[in-house]
């Protein structure tokens, strides 16, 4: 369920109630306020990349990006093991948003978040992940 858009410079959310609701697992001390954050945070994103989304990267890594951006999840992410890291960056739909949330910072910690940014959208990008472990 999508709660928050930013596009075209217009940032449309549902109220912070429904938000609540529609989305618990994300319950957190300025949970919508990091909702928002979190949407602006992908604006930053595609704006670093000089507009082009497509060197954003993989889902996992554009949403862990915005999570890490937000503050979001920070004491409320799964202690992912090693097999469940790579199990995340390799799933192609959607999971849950802790998961990315973890596996982006288990990466974070281990390079440069502007070397992150710059290889995400390059192929062989999990290659280069795999040097990082």
């Amino acid at each position: 369920t999508y709660c928050a858009a930013l596009e075209q410079n217009v940032l449309v959310s549902v109220s912070p109630g429904l938000y609540a609701v529609l989305y618990p697992e994300g319950d957190e001390a300025h949970a919508f306020e990091k909702l928002l954050a979190h949407e602006m945070a992908h604006r930053l994103h595609i704006r670093v990349l000089e507009g082009d989304e497509e060197k954003m990267g993989p889902i996992w890594f554009y949403e862990g990006f915005a999570l890490y951006a937000a503050g979001q999840f920070e004491g409320n992410m799964p202690a992912l093991s090693m097999d469940e890291i790579w199990e995340t960056v390799q799933t192609e739909e959607r999971i849950d948003y802790r998961r990315y949330a973890a596996a982006f910072r288990y990466f974070a910690q281990r390079a440069p978040l502007q070397r992150l940014v710059e290889k995400a959208g390059e192929a062989g990008f999990d290659l280069w992940l795999q040097e990082l472990r």
